[in-house]
């Protein structure tokens, strides 16, 4: 699996956009400053085509991020293919690789444990998470909610990374600047049933800064 750079610009952007108070003729300021970890990772379970549920083959994405020491709001993304042995899935609903794409899965959980090191060394996560499911024929609906156990071992060096953004809705103009420090981790646990296989999975452990601003007419 390819490592991937830190992921959590847009949705720092998001969330310091929405903490900008909105007034007619007006100014302001917003600093935010935070700590995440992600892991991505494909399991298969099996050449067992066209008998499980959710297919054999999962590809997914977690997000936690610290929303105050020691806690974090955590959301993870599952899309789920059938495989017939030999085949891989794609990167789209049009390219599914052999494989058939059956839909999502998504979790979310909130006021979980994070203990994540200043150095961005090491982590771990752990709570619960409510996982829902309506993509494979049916509307979204809560499935399950599983327990989470997940470590996050950093790896080399830290790496630093500086972006900027300018925004015009025709009213407003937002504005601002983004910096990070990063390093990437192996990931293990498990997800309820679901696990980590060391060479389809990879993980990040982040500290960031942000300053945005907005100015309207």
């Amino acid at each position: 699996m390819l490592k991937k750079t830190p992921v959590t610009i847009l949705v720092a952007i998001l969330i310091t956009l929405l903490a900008i108070p909105a007034s007619a003729a007006s100014r302001s300021t917003n600093r935010n400053t935070g700590r995440a970890a992600t892991a991505s990772w494909t399991q298969i379970d099996g050449t067992d085509y066209g008998t499980m549920p959710f297919g054999n083959v999962h590809i997914g994405y977690l997000y936690a991020y610290e929303m105050t020491s020691g806690q974090a709001w955590v959301s993870a993304y599952i899309t789920d293919f059938d495989c017939p042995e030999g085949a891989e899935p794609g990167w789209g609903h049009g390219d599914e690789g052999g494989c058939d794409y059956l839909g999502e899965r998504y979790g979310d959980g909130s006021g979980m444990t994070l203990a994540l090191d200043r150095k961005l060394t090491k982590a771990t996560l752990s709570g619960e998470m409510v996982v829902y499911g309506g993509a494979h024929g049916a509307e979204w609906t809560q499935l399950a909610t599983v327990p989470v156990n997940v470590t996050f071992t950093g790896q080399g060096t830290l790496a630093k990374s500086t972006s900027t953004y300018r925004w015009n809705d025709g009213s407003s103009t937002y504005s601002g600047r983004y910096t990070s420090q990063y390093r990437n981790a192996s990931v293990s646990g498990n997800i309820g049933a679901m696990g980590f296989d060391p060479t389809l999975s990879s993980g990040t452990l982040e500290s960031f800064k942000s300053f945005d601003m907005s100015r309207s007419r």
